[in-house]
């Protein structure tokens, strides 16, 4: 990602989960590239997109350090790039139509894939579906001038004092929407783009 290009994005603390849910974010984008058809992404993009996904998700799958202290609730700023946020979605689209049948009602309806396909990793393909959309909206919520006022306070990190009350009323601000959505995507209610 060239230097400035990038969008700051906050995300629930979840280490395990997040280790979990980004295997299945390049499991799914390798999924789509492999495809041989039915798919909108060119191979190589797909590919890209999940290597940076690895690097930029990163500090999600990392544990605090002894001793670190983080502003309540603890959540883990990152800079992700945007395109590759566009990528993850269309591979979540392009994923989410190979599995549903036609005129087959989405998630609320009957199961359309009664045995479902496995991928070579033995996670089945269903499953990628949701946590591509769970990773990809938290990707994609901006945050607006609350996860600037966050950052230049520092406080999108370990902290070594209190923030300003200004910087506290906003990372509050960005907790309760990223909190929000992880709960319902955990739930398997992802808000639709």
């Amino acid at each position: 990602m060239d230097p400035g290009t990038g969008v700051r994005r906050a995300l629930p603390y979840a280490p395990g989960e997040w280790t979990r849910l980004v295997s299945s974010v390049v499991t799914g984008l390798a999924t789509v590239a492999g495809a041989a058809r039915g798919t909108s992404l060119p191979r190589g993009l797909a590919l890209e997109c999940g290597r940076h996904l690895v690097a930029a998700l990163g500090p999600a799958c990392r544990p605090a350090r002894p001793g670190e202290r983080y502003v309540s609730p603890h959540l883990v700023y990152l800079t992700v790039d945007f395109g590759d946020v566009a990528v993850l979605g269309a591979g979540a689209r392009d994923l989410g139509a190979r599995l549903l049948p036609p005129g087959v009602p989405g998630p609320a309806g009957p199961s359309p894939v009664l045995d479902p396909p496995v991928t070579g990793t033995g996670v089945a393909l269903p499953v990628l579906v949701p946590d591509m959309t769970l990773v990809h909206v938290l990707l994609d919520t901006d945050h607006g001038t609350d996860a600037d006022v966050v950052r230049r306070w520092g406080a999108d990190g370990p902290v070594f004092g209190t923030p300003p009350p200004e910087a506290l009323a906003a990372h509050h601000r960005i907790a309760a929407r990223v909190l929000t959505l992880w709960r319902a995507g955990l739930a398997g209610d992802v808000p639709a783009e």
